[in-house]
């Protein structure tokens, strides 16, 4: 991928991950981790914050070398992820920042309709696993 970005003139390069770790609800939002050139080309003028704890690794990490070492603009957008389930809020921030700083008019709102099913399908789950009575359920849960 470096290589590519490298032959065919790239400028600019922007991530939009999500990484499950450990917060709470005032950290339901998207931050960034950017080379300078990014920072000053694109986030100024925007009120989100640096990623203040972590690192990044894999092509991530990767590609921000590249952007710090070279001319190439790199950013990632960051924001915290649930493991256990589908995060689409998560993807509709990252979605929903995205747009904010590249105003191209992207409509989150079939991902939001995905997300209220998403939710409610998990909602019904939840009750029907509290319905089963604790003799008809198996012992190993794994195959349920």
């Amino acid at each position: 991928m470096l290589s590519w970005t490298d032959e065919h003139d790239v400028a600019e390069i922007l991530v939009l991950s999500g990484i499950p770790y450990a917060h709470g609800p005032d950290e339901h939002a998207t931050f960034y981790v950017a080379s300078d050139d990014y920072r000053e080309h694109r986030l100024a003028e925007t009120d989100i914050r640096p990623m203040g704890r972590g690192f990044l690794d894999g092509i991530n990490g990767a590609l921000m070398y590249r952007g710090i070492e070279s001319d190439l603009r790199t950013g990632v957008f960051i924001t915290p992820v649930h493991e256990r389930v589908p995060d689409v809020p998560a993807a509709i921030r990252l979605i929903e920042t995205f747009d904010d700083v590249y105003d191209l008019g992207v409509d989150a709102g079939p991902l939001e309709a995905f997300a209220r099913t998403v939710e409610q399908y998990y909602q019904d789950l939840a009750a029907r696993l509290e319905a089963v009575d604790e003799r008809q359920a198996p012992e190993d849960r794994m195959y349920m």
